[in-house]
């Protein structure tokens, strides 16, 4: 989030199951791409990083998802709905 929220895109090297589908949905909307991780080595990672840099479609994707953040209300907007969410589960017990 934090660097979508700056207009940055990424490289993404996940760890773990959830990590996967965050990467994957990162592809998918064009916000960067996934290294896997039994294939990082400096070589793999320094391409992987000039191909973000330097295409101008991921600047343009992290640029619309910056904007599209920004216009949600980021992190805090989300939390507020999680939270209503759970007290919404409350009060309907």
């Amino acid at each position: 989030m934090e660097s979508l929220s700056f207009g940055v895109p990424m490289v993404a090297v996940p760890q773990m199951s959830e990590q996967r589908a965050n990467a994957d949905r990162v592809v998918e909307l064009g916000l960067g791409v996934l290294l896997r991780r039994d294939r990082v080595s400096s070589e793999a990672l320094r391409g992987a990083a000039l191909e973000v840099l330097g295409g101008a479609s991921y600047a343009e994707r992290a640029g619309w998802m910056r904007g599209r953040i920004a216009a949600s209300g980021g992190a805090p907007a989300a939390a507020d709905f999680l939270e209503s969410l759970v007290v919404r589960e409350r009060v309907s017990r």
